[in-house]
């Protein structure tokens, strides 16, 4: 991704990889969350979830590294979405980390992000604060995505609000006439 990238720049860099083990391990992550989470949002909303997740990946990445010469190709940062979806969706699925260890989903993607994290200043030559922008990009996707349906539902019954307000008032006016 060149240092001001394009949306376009983001969006295909997502179909690029590094080698035959990024592809197979990107993948392998896409089919173990893929399918579950689009089976529960749907495959507009899950495709939306893939692709700006990755888009926003790669712009925190190039933001928070300008000048870096590390390139920032592959689905890592949208899959990274995906995780958080899924432990968001189904948080006590329990999968195997390193074949070896049963975790509930909801702990894994922490552990994954603690990972992460943690090696953001390693030089090993991977985008981690990409992959901690994608599943960030999740996070505020569903957060705002809940808030913006409760503000619309609000919206859509105003009237309705409003004429229990006005019944309420009269009830109110009409008790306290009774009262005096």
């Amino acid at each position: 991704i060149p240092a001001r990238p394009t949306w376009e720049d983001l969006v295909t860099s997502m179909f690029l990889h590094g080698g035959w083990t990024h592809v197979l391990g990107n993948l392998w992550t896409l089919w173990i969350f893929g399918d579950n989470v689009e089976d529960r949002l749907g495959k507009f909303r899950f495709l939306a979830l893939y692709l700006l997740s990755g888009v926003v990946a790669g712009a925190v990445q190039v933001a928070a590294a300008p000048g870096s010469t590390l390139p920032v190709i592959g689905a890592s940062g949208a899959l990274f979405g995906l995780m958080f979806a899924f432990a968001k969706f189904f948080p006590t699925q329990q999968f195997l980390i390193l074949f070896l260890f049963p975790v509930q989903a909801r702990y894994a993607v922490i552990i994954f992000g603690v990972i992460e994290l943690l090696s953001i200043m390693s030089n090993d030559r991977i985008a981690h604060i990409a992959h901690l922008g994608g599943a960030l990009f999740a996070w505020l996707y569903f957060t705002f995505e809940d808030r913006g349906a409760q503000a619309l539902s609000r919206w859509k019954n105003r009237k309705v609000e409003r004429a229990h307000r006005a019944v309420r008032k009269t009830q109110e006016e009409v008790g306290q006439v009774m009262v005096d």
